[in-house]
């Protein structure tokens, strides 16, 4: 693959992992919303909690700093034990295009 084409890849990874997270942050700021209508008790629920601190705190921080956004979403899915594939891929995601960023050449 040229190194053109190899840019366009590691973009639409890119861009892929930031319209799927933003989305998934849409459904997660509904969910909390919800969840303070209906008096769901967050305090309770640990691991709501670091789902939900880690996907809107990840998958924000990921729109500038793939590196750490991709980072912290993964680990706080992984330690709240919440691993659906449609709320994961995005941080896999951001986490592959780092890794194919930083082996594209510099011109």
């Amino acid at each position: 693959m040229d190194n053109r084409n190899y840019k366009v890849a590691t973009t639409a990874i890119l861009w892929i992992a930031r319209i799927w997270g933003g989305a998934i942050i849409l459904v997660a700021l509904i969910a909390v919303w919800r969840g303070f209508f209906d008096e769901f008790d967050f305090s309770m629920d640990w691991r709501a909690i670091l789902l939900y601190v880690g996907i809107l705190a990840g998958y924000g921080m990921a729109y500038k700093w793939e590196l750490v956004g991709g980072l912290l979403s993964s680990v706080c899915i992984l330690a709240s034990g919440f691993l659906h594939p449609l709320v994961y891929i995005p941080g896999l995601l951001y986490l592959l295009y780092v890794m194919l960023d930083r082996r594209l050449p510099r011109n």
